[in-house]
């Protein structure tokens, strides 16, 4: 029995395998977005986490993906894990990955990261996670609920995992606004703007606001979004935008994110401490 099974998925990879030879990369990105459409819609019908008690963290977590420039299918999973509230380092690694899918190696989506790096940072954190304390909570360089399907990467990451996450991105995915119709792109350098100006306006060594949308369109009907929130010290020019992930609500997600600001930090120190290690990358 367990052999033909076996016998029977060799067949099957293969069969994938020649139609990805015979049809090329495109045909893979339209099997792959299919898989990711369906299990999209199985996290979106999960109710939302409205509490979260920050004092069972014990161990957070900080997890990115470099390509490499010169190798765009090749790239590198970071992980750090660190003691909290503390932030004192206990693990870090990194691996090198290979970045595919079906088994072809997908280009750069935009919106749609989970294809080809989902299970490359999946795999480095199981393997962490065999041997070493759990992780209650995983920051990861991405967009959580903000997305233009609601399901970021982050979202991929907690749900696979049954651990709550959280999504920090470096800049503002402006895809949700567009493809909401919540404005045009002619508007996004005046939102762009606002946050900047928010940014220079603000006091003390860091600080953070929400943004929320939420406006009626030409036809009165009501778009509301995700909330962001943007997190901006005086040691960086460039602010960053935390969203909220799988298994925890808006409010204690940008309230951890921001505890976990270091001093003259420009990021939060886990995610932080895993660009420090892909600088020579």
């Amino acid at each position: 029995m367990i052999t033909s099974v076996i016998c029977s998925l060799a067949v099957i990879y293969s069969y994938v395998g020649i139609l990805l030879a015979v049809f090329g990369i495109d045909f893979g990105i339209k099997i792959a977005k299919k898989k990711l459409y369906r299990k999209e819609a199985k996290i979106l019908s999960l109710p939302e986490t409205t509490e979260f008690d920050e004092r069972s963290i014990r161990y957070i977590a900080g997890i990115d993906l470099s390509a490499s420039t010169n190798h765009p299918s090749f790239g590198v999973v970071g992980l750090t894990v660190l003691a909290y509230p503390s932030m004192k380092v206990v693990y870090c690694a990194d691996e090198p990955v290979l970045l595919s899918a079906l088994g072809g190696v997908m280009p750069y989506l935009p919106e749609y990261f989970a294809i080809r790096e989902a299970k490359p940072l999946l795999r480095v954190i199981r393997r962490y996670l065999k041997n070493c304390p759990k992780i209650d909570l995983i920051f990861v360089d991405a967009n959580g609920k903000w997305h233009s399907r609601g399901c970021g990467l982050a979202w991929h990451i907690g749900y696979e995992l049954g651990i709550p996450t959280i999504g920090v991105a470096k800049k503002l995915n402006e895809a949700p606004l567009l493809y909401s119709g919540y404005c045009t792109r002619e508007d996004l350098a005046e939102i762009n703007s606002e946050i900047y100006d928010k940014c220079d306006d603000s006091e003390g060594s860091a600080t953070m606001f929400y943004l929320n949308w939420n406006k009626k369109n030409e036809n009165n009907d009501s778009i509301k979004l995700p909330s962001l929130a943007v997190i901006h010290t005086k040691s960086s020019k460039k602010a960053f935008y935390v969203s909220v992930g799988f298994g925890i609500d808006f409010i204690s997600a940008s309230k951890i994110a921001f505890n976990c600001i270091g001093k003259n930090s420009y990021n939060v120190n886990p995610i932080r401490l895993v660009c420090f290690y892909f600088s020579g990358f």
